[in-house]
């Protein structure tokens, strides 16, 4: 089956929609993030700036298909944050690359760290299927 990338959201924060595609942005970029290594950290003489150089290592074929195809994202909700990591136990399990956002916005939760999202993937979509199943897209 193609590759893809699951991500799903918490429906029970009511969260505005430019706050969902923030997290599910996050999301899917921690995937890859998590599993990075910085290179280099340059200062710039002129501006103090950092430069960071990453890289991070592609560990399965579905991975590199994925990067170099369509970027195949599905999104789907959930209604807890115990559901939400559930999900991402199971994904961890089926060892799948996965990783989930801890948001910090006291605006918007009102407390602190608000797990709002999780990525599974980018992976063989059979084996995400299995995972987010029951899941309703939105």
């Amino acid at each position: 089956m193609k590759p893809k990338q699951a991500i799903v959201l918490r429906s029970d924060l009511n969260m505005p929609v430019g706050k969902l595609i923030a997290q599910g942005s996050h999301a899917s970029l921690k995937v890859f993030l998590d599993k990075s290594l910085i290179d280099t950290v340059r200062y710039s003489s002129i501006e103090a700036t950092p430069e960071l150089r990453l890289s991070f290592k592609i560990d399965t074929e579905h991975e590199f298909d994925w990067l170099v195809s369509d970027f195949t994202k599905v999104i789907f909700g959930a209604n807890t944050e115990r559901e939400i990591l559930e999900i991402y136990s199971k994904a961890k399990e089926a060892n799948l690359p996965c990783s989930y956002v801890e948001d910090q916005s006291r605006l918007v939760f009102g407390k602190l760290p608000t797990i709002t999202a999780v990525a599974i993937g980018p992976g063989d979509g059979s084996k995400i299927d299995i995972i987010v199943g029951d899941l309703c897209p939105i």
